[in-house]
Protein backbone atom coordinates (compact mmCIF):
# COMPACT_ATOMS: atom_id res chain seq x y z
CA UNK A 1 0.00 0.00 0.00
CA UNK A 2 1.37 3.85 -0.65
CA UNK A 3 1.45 6.15 2.06
CA UNK A 4 1.79 9.97 1.58
CA UNK A 5 5.34 10.24 1.42
CA UNK A 6 5.18 7.32 -1.67
CA UNK A 7 2.95 8.83 -3.29
CA UNK A 8 5.38 12.54 -2.92
CA UNK A 9 7.78 10.54 -4.57
CA UNK A 10 6.10 8.77 -7.27
CA UNK A 11 4.30 12.09 -8.12
CA UNK A 12 7.28 13.92 -7.77
CA UNK A 13 5.21 17.06 -5.58
CA UNK A 14 3.84 17.12 -2.57
CA UNK A 15 0.04 15.89 -1.96
CA UNK A 16 -1.89 19.11 -0.68
CA UNK A 17 -2.96 19.66 3.09
CA UNK A 18 -6.98 18.67 2.49
CA UNK A 19 -9.84 19.61 4.56
CA UNK A 20 -13.16 18.20 4.37
CA UNK A 21 -17.03 19.61 4.63
CA UNK A 22 -20.59 18.87 3.67
CA UNK A 23 -21.93 20.32 0.13
CA UNK A 24 -23.38 24.07 0.16
CA UNK A 25 -25.89 25.93 -1.88
CA UNK A 26 -22.72 28.74 -2.87
CA UNK A 27 -20.94 25.30 -4.32
CA UNK A 28 -23.42 24.65 -6.92
CA UNK A 29 -21.37 26.14 -10.13
CA UNK A 30 -18.11 24.44 -8.84
CA UNK A 31 -19.76 21.18 -8.88
CA UNK A 32 -21.18 21.52 -12.57
CA UNK A 33 -18.15 22.29 -13.09
CA UNK A 34 -15.98 19.41 -11.66
CA UNK A 35 -18.94 16.79 -12.83
CA UNK A 36 -18.67 18.08 -16.34
CA UNK A 37 -14.69 17.94 -16.67
CA UNK A 38 -14.78 14.44 -14.87
CA UNK A 39 -17.42 12.43 -16.23
CA UNK A 40 -18.90 11.99 -19.92
CA UNK A 41 -22.30 12.22 -18.47
CA UNK A 42 -24.57 15.62 -18.29
CA UNK A 43 -26.94 15.96 -15.69
CA UNK A 44 -30.26 18.56 -15.14
CA UNK A 45 -29.83 21.99 -13.09
CA UNK A 46 -32.36 19.51 -10.81
CA UNK A 47 -29.82 17.27 -10.10
CA UNK A 48 -27.17 19.94 -8.95
CA UNK A 49 -29.40 21.99 -6.66
CA UNK A 50 -30.63 19.24 -5.24
CA UNK A 51 -27.60 18.07 -4.10
CA UNK A 52 -26.33 20.73 -2.99
CA UNK A 53 -28.85 21.29 -0.59
CA UNK A 54 -28.49 17.76 0.35
CA UNK A 55 -31.32 15.88 -1.36
CA UNK A 56 -31.77 13.32 -4.13
CA UNK A 57 -33.06 14.52 -6.86
CA UNK A 58 -36.59 13.34 -7.65
CA UNK A 59 -37.64 11.49 -4.33
CA UNK A 60 -35.96 14.83 -2.12
CA UNK A 61 -34.03 12.32 0.37
CA UNK A 62 -31.48 13.13 2.23
CA UNK A 63 -27.81 12.60 0.26
CA UNK A 64 -24.49 12.31 1.94
CA UNK A 65 -21.98 14.84 0.97
CA UNK A 66 -18.34 15.48 1.35
CA UNK A 67 -16.09 18.26 -0.94
CA UNK A 68 -12.56 17.93 0.03
CA UNK A 69 -10.73 21.66 -0.18
CA UNK A 70 -7.17 22.05 -0.48
CA UNK A 71 -6.35 24.16 2.26
CA UNK A 72 -3.71 26.77 0.68
CA UNK A 73 -6.61 27.33 -1.40
CA UNK A 74 -9.83 26.88 -0.36
CA UNK A 75 -9.94 25.31 -4.08
CA UNK A 76 -12.85 22.18 -4.56
CA UNK A 77 -10.13 19.28 -5.33
CA UNK A 78 -12.72 16.31 -4.81
CA UNK A 79 -16.41 15.37 -3.86
CA UNK A 80 -18.52 12.74 -2.98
Amino acid sequence: MMDAADADDAAGDPLPALSFRTMQVDDLEAVRSLHEEWFPVRYSTGFYDAAVRGKMVGTGEELFSLVAEADGTREMVGLV
